[in-house]
């Protein structure tokens, strides 16, 4: 998003809708990969089992994979919803180009 702000003169309004030009569309396309890349490593690849044992910054509230699989599993539903609200959806806001 930086890069199309900052070098294609892409308002930040524009990345609402996925049609405005190619930087809008790499953008789109980067948060679909990390978002798959997040929940493989999450879910497959025991990465949930990694935050337990090793939280960091995160203060895990509880310590129960099952519950904190169904939580990272809405977080990920909730996100391709709005993704799909976003991409189907056709908004427009800013001024026009």
């Amino acid at each position: 998003m930086g890069v199309g702000t900052e070098i294609g003169g892409v308002p930040i309004s524009r990345y609402i809708n996925p049609r405005n030009g190619p930087f809008v569309l790499a953008w789109y396309v980067c948060v679909v990969a990390l978002s798959i890349a997040i929940d493989y490593w999450l879910f497959f690849r025991n990465g949930v089992e990694d935050l337990v044992e090793h939280p960091g910054l995160v203060g895990l509230s509880d310590n129960r994979l099952w519950v904190i699989k169904t939580y990272l599993l809405f977080g990920s539903a909730c996100s391709l919803i709005g993704l799909c609200v976003m991409i189907f959806g056709n908004f427009q806001f800013g001024p026009p180009n």
